[in-house]
């Protein structure tokens, strides 16, 4: 684990899937776990049916956190460290301004919501 750094690409295989996430065994001396979010961009109704036991993915170190344990990520955006969370980068959005965007909604929780809108300017791509 100490040979690794948050943002480094790694591939792995998963040994495990439970209701909030990918077990991936990448070498390290533990396996890390990619949380239910950090699967996909998009909302992934049944992780069971998307991935199973055995599969080779690409992850990337979201976090390692001080007793070894290993965050991992399956978006390579979301790679990246402030303050012990993990943000997208939402540079695009800071012309926005007060202006009201029209999104989907993708995902309600006891947590909250999963919207996902889409990135102002020319590629328009989205974001939840």
């Amino acid at each position: 684990v100490r040979s690794l750094r948050v943002g480094q690409r790694l591939t792995g295989i998963i040994q495990q899937i439970g209701p909030f996430g990918l077990f991936v065994d990448v070498g390290a001396q533990r396996d890390g776990l990619v949380p239910i979010s950090l699967v996909s961009k998009g909302y992934i109704a049944d992780v069971y049916e998307e991935y199973m036991p055995g599969q080779k993915v690409t992850v990337f170190v979201a976090q390692i956190k001080h007793n070894g344990e290993l965050s991992l990520t399956m978006q390579p955006s979301r790679a990246r460290k402030s303050k012990g969370m993990l943000k997208e980068d939402l540079s695009d959005f800071k012309d926005a301004g007060e202006e009201w965007l029209t999104g989907t909604l993708v995902h309600a929780s006891e947590r909250g919501f999963f919207v996902e809108v889409r990135r102002p300017g020319p590629e328009q791509g989205r974001t939840t």
